[in-house]
C-alpha cells in the first residue's frame, strides 16, 4: 500500500493542474474571441468547433480505447511503446486526411449547403482549422495515454502550460495586429499545430 502511495503521488498532484489547464486551453478561446470580436464571432467559432469535433472525437476515442489497453501490455512488457503509438497515428492520420482535405478546400461551401448562408464565417473557421484538427485528432488521444501510461505527468504539464499560454497570445496576436478574427484563428491553429507536432 505504502509502496503504491509512493509511486502514484505524483498522479494526482500533477492530474488536476494539469486537467485544469487542459480546460482552460479548450474554453478560452470562445472567452477571448467574445472579448475582441463580439458574442456573433464566438458564436461561429463555438459553432464550428461542435460540428466538426463530434465526428472526429468519436472515432479518435474508439481508437484510442483499443490503443491504451495495447500500449500499456507493450510498455508492461518493453518498457517503451513508441512503435505502436506511432503505428495507430500513422492510422488515424490516414483516416482523417482526406476528409481534412475536403473541408481545407470545401468547408465555407458545406456549411453554406447544409447551415445556410448565415453559418458560411463557421465554415471559414473550420477551414482555417482544418489542418490543426487533423494533427489534434491523430496525436492528441493516444499522445495522453503514452503520458500516463509512462507516468511523465510532469511533461504533461508543463505542455499544457506551454499550450495554454501560446493560445491566449495568438489570438491576442491576431487581434492587435490584423483585427481580424481569421489571423486570430489562424495564428491559433498555428500555435496548436506546432505544439502537436512538437
Amino acid at each position: 500500500l505504502f509502496y503504491c502511495l509512493k509511486r502514484f503521488k505524483k498522479f494526482p498532484l500533477y492530474l488536476t493542474p494539469g486537467s485544469i489547464l487542459n480546460t482552460l486551453a479548450s474554453t478560452s478561446p470562445v472567452f477571448i474571441i467574445t472579448k475582441f470580436y463580439g458574442l456573433e464571432s464566438a458564436g461561429f467559432f463555438s459553432f464550428a468547433n461542435r460540428i466538426i469535433s463530434s465526428p472526429l472525437s468519436l472515432i479518435a476515442k474508439s481508437t484510442a480505447d483499443v490503443f491504451r489497453q495495447s500500449a500499456a501490455t507493450e510498455y508492461l512488457k518493453k518498457e517503451n511503446c513508441r512503435a505502436l503509438f506511432l503505428k495507430t497515428c500513422w492510422h488515424l492520420f490516414i483516416i482523417f486526411f482526406i476528409p481534412t482535405i475536403i473541408l481545407l478546400l470545401l468547408a465555407p461551401s458545406i456549411f453554406t449547403l447544409i447551415f445556410g448562408t448565415e453559418w458560411s464565417t463557421s465554415g471559414k473557421i473550420v477551414q482555417i482549422m482544418s489542418l490543426m484538427l487533423l494533427f489534434q485528432y491523430s496525436l492528441s488521444p493516444l499522445s495522453s495515454i503514452v503520458i500516463q501510461i509512462s507516468e511523465r505527468l510532469d511533461i504533461d504539464i508543463i505542455w499544457q502550460t506551454i499550450l495554454f499560454i501560446g493560445i491566449i497570445s495568438s489570438l491576442m496576436l491576431g487581434y492587435i495586429i490584423f483585427k481580424s478574427l481569421f489571423y486570430s484563428i489562424g495564428l491559433y491553429s498555428i500555435w496548436y499545430s506546432i505544439m502537436y507536432i512538437a
